[in-house]
């Protein structure tokens, strides 16, 4: 406290401050203006809360307490300007930030929708595990799609959707598709191939066609006696895993 106000007192404007003055044993007495002249003989008993000062610095620093007193938390000088008035100000209680909620529509296939209110921080895996669960479907058969993209569920929700964050109430869907064995019967043999129930017929016609030598757009596939609408997909059709489809002309 003693250097601190050495400090101030070596300024050549000569700067008066008020402090308060606390006596030995006693509570903190009244306040009595502090020079370079007569520091010497008021600091033994200064508390050093400076409250007043009559210098044009822009802002005071409130010095450590005397080892022998309580520490109190600092406080700092609002509103410094030329005046010889600066009013105490206690620091302002920081209040805590609002956690960012999102609202997740969930659909599989055409049969299912449910809704979920999920933080932004939430693990997209740890969400699908739970709707996998609760449609009564195995997790490793579904894969999932936002916006026609297929979803990167070791993210969250956050990372996924930072612009939907900025709404305050993002609602956002997420579409479950089931990953299917689909059979294609034609020439006198059977093809399997991998596919999930929203994508469009034309990767079982592409992929037919490749495999057996042909052009697409040459054949028709037909399911259960109908003449599939190849823009279409599994969905569409209700199909299954295992499900057949045939090759016409």
């Amino acid at each position: 406290a003693v250097r601190i106000a050495r400090d101030h007192f070596s300024c050549t404007a000569n700067p008066t401050f008020i402090a308060r003055l606390k006596l030995p044993g006693q509570a903190t007495a009244g306040r009595e203006n502090v020079t370079k002249a007569n520091w010497t003989t008021l600091a033994p008993r200064t508390s050093i809360l400076l409250i007043q000062a009559s210098t044009t610095k822009p802002s005071l620093t409130v010095p450590a307490p005397h080892p022998n007193q309580t520490t109190k938390p600092s406080v700092g000088f609002s509103n410094p300007s030329a005046t010889t008035h600066r009013h105490v100000q206690l620091p302002a209680v920081t209040s805590k930030k609002k956690t960012t909620k999102v609202t997740i529509n969930m659909k599989y296939r055409n049969l299912v929708s449910k809704r979920y209110t999920v933080r932004a921080s939430t693990l997209l895996n740890a969400l699908f595990d739970v709707f996998a669960q609760s449609i009564g479907v195995n997790r490793n058969v579904i894969r999932f799609y936002y916006e026609d993209k297929k979803v990167d569920a070791t993210k969250t929700v956050g990372m996924l959707w930072p612009g939907s964050l900025a709404a305050e109430a993002p609602i956002v869907t997420i579409n479950a598709a089931a990953v299917l064995q689909l059979g294609v019967r034609g020439l006198g043999t059977t093809r399997y191939f991998a596919t999930t129930s929203n994508k469009s017929l034309r990767v079982l016609e592409n992929g037919w066609a490749r495999a057996n030598g042909v052009q697409s757009g040459e054949f028709n596939f037909q399911y259960k006696g109908k003449l599939l609408r190849l823009n279409l997909n599994a969905d569409n059709y209700e199909m299954q895993t295992g499900d057949i489809i045939d090759v016409v002309a």
